[in-house]
């Protein structure tokens, strides 16, 4: 998923965007990003998130394996920032409400490493 830093900046205070529905192993997932209030910390974050709204085919769920990356400059490599395991439901999402570690403000600043030419590049590997 790529996303301009004026699409980022309008995610503030609570909009999001979402991907188009991808499927793996026959399940519906959808892509999403917004604009998280943190409470530890009282700030807005950047948060992306892995989810199903659609009706599974097994009743019991579908678990799978997922990792979050974001390209980095100088060097353009995708850089790890959150993997986790879920068994998804209907209608369940999992995901980081804190993914830079960082506040807005600091997010969407000029020497930001993850906007390259203006553009923040997001990867998701996902394992069923």
């Amino acid at each position: 998923m790529d996303l301009k830093r004026e699409e980022c900046s309008q995610l503030f205070p609570s909009e999001q965007i979402c991907s188009h529905p991808f499927y793996v192993a026959g399940q519906g997932f959808i892509l999403f990003v917004r604009c998280n209030m943190v409470e530890q910390s009282g700030s807005c974050r950047f948060g992306i998130f892995l989810c199903t709204n659609l009706k599974l085919k097994d009743s019991t769920g579908v678990s799978v394996n997922y990792e979050f990356a974001a390209r980095t400059r100088p060097s353009g490599h995708f850089v790890s920032k959150y993997n986790a395991s879920h068994t998804f439901t209907d209608r369940s999402s999992s995901g980081s409400r804190d993914f830079f570690s960082v506040p807005w403000v600091t997010f969407l600043a000029d020497d930001n490493p993850f906007f390259i030419d203006g553009v923040l590049h997001l990867r998701l590997d996902l394992k069923v």
